[in-house]
């Protein structure tokens, strides 16, 4: 009879030890990757703030971008001269009014009394920068009203 040599558990166990290692290893990365996610989306959020709000505490929003609503003020809107995008306006909002600064190009549907909502930074309490401003139609965007026909 030829003997055998047996063979040691040792490979099989290293190879179990070796897959459990890479699975731990893939779970870390992938749980820091998510946490990662979560932490930087966190700090990419835009607020909504009120003008009183904004005015109130307008040092901690002066670094930090936000979105703000209003109504344009009739009469307030102007551009300064030998340009055509650089804009100042009033906003206001539950009787609280704020002058908006933004340099760029206005929709089409801004006009006076209609509402906007600015993306930007406070300047001072009475001034937001806007590097966005949208404005609304309601007018354009209402459905007709059904008519009776017979």
């Amino acid at each position: 009879m030829t003997s055998h040599p047996i063979s040691s558990p040792a490979p099989v166990l290293a190879t179990k030890k070796s897959g459990a290692l890479r699975f731990l290893i893939g779970t870390l990365v992938a749980t820091a990757a998510i946490a990662w996610l979560a932490f930087t989306s966190l700090d990419a959020q835009v607020y909504y703030v009120t003008v009183a709000e904004a005015q109130a505490d307008y040092q901690r929003w002066q670094h930090r971008e936000f979105r703000i609503k209003g109504l344009v003020v009739a009469g307030s809107h102007y551009v300064r001269e030998g340009t055509l995008d650089d804009h100042r306006f009033t906003i206001v909002e539950e009787g609280r009014t704020l002058e908006v600064i933004f340099r760029g190009i206005l929709p089409d549907t801004f006009v006076d009394g209609v509402e906007v909502v600015a993306l930007g930074r406070m300047q001072d309490p009475q001034v937001f920068v806007a590097t966005e401003v949208m404005a609304k139609c309601a007018s354009r965007y209402e459905e007709a009203a059904p008519t009776a026909t017979r």
